[in-house]
Formats: C-alpha cells, sequence, structure tokens
C-alpha cells in the first residue's frame, strides 16, 4: 500500500534541481554554511541574492547577454581562432560562440584600438 501525500506547504514551495558541483566547490560551501550556521538553502539563496546581480552585470560588460535583433553571418575563422575558442570554452564553460560574440562586442566598443600583440 503506497503512503498518502501530505500537504505541507514547506515542501511544496522548494524545487529541487540537480547540478553536477566540483568537489572544490561542494567542499568549499560546506565549510562556509557551516561557520555561518546556515542551510544549504539559506546559503544558495543569500548567494544568489548577493552575487547574481553583479555576475549579470559583469557578464554584459563582457558582452555576455542574449541579442534580440540576430540574423545569420558566415564569419572567416581559420584552425588557430577555433581552437583558441574551444580552449577558453573548456576553461571557461561558456560556450565558444558567445565567448566569440562577446570578443566582437567588446573590440567593436573600444574607443581607440589595441597596440599589437610582439
Amino acid at each position: 500500500m503506497p503512503a498518502r501525500h501530505r500537504r505541507n506547504p514547506k515542501t511544496q514551495e522548494v524545487r529541487h534541481r540537480v547540478y553536477h558541483l566540483p568537489e572544490d566547490l561542494r567542499d568549499a560551501v560546506h565549510e562556509r554554511r557551516e561557520k555561518r550556521g546556515q542551510t544549504i538553502q539559506e546559503f544558495i539563496r543569500v548567494a544568489v541574492d548577493d552575487e547574481l546581480s553583479h555576475l549579470v552585470e559583469a557578464l554584459h560588460g563582457l558582452g555576455i547577454k542574449p541579442y534580440v535583433d540576430v540574423r545569420p553571418a558566415k564569419l572567416p575563422l581559420d584552425d588557430r581562432l577555433l581552437g583558441d575558442l574551444k580552449v577558453a570554452s573548456e576553461a571557461t564553460g561558456v560556450p565558444q560562440s558567445q565567448l566569440l560574440l562577446s570578443c566582437l562586442r567588446i573590440s567593436a566598443s573600444r574607443k581607440r584600438r589595441p597596440s599589437a600583440k610582439k
């Protein structure tokens, strides 16, 4: 005989999602929340409330944002550029296409041309 579901407002307001956390982040979160005496739910709420707006602002500053008026463009990318984008994507977790758009956005909005690398 299956158990009957009991209506509990506290459990009904929470949604659980599965995320793959690196061990070092898992350990850091556990240590910090233990020091603060917080539950995992409290720690997540404070972290998102405190950091999300700053993170979004910083990402927008880097050109990482959704674009509304878009149309396809065929861009010439050689193997070196594609390799650089792939390495950067693997290092950051940001998709290659978004990294390319960010590079283009930042470069196009510069007031002065940066000096060439030697």
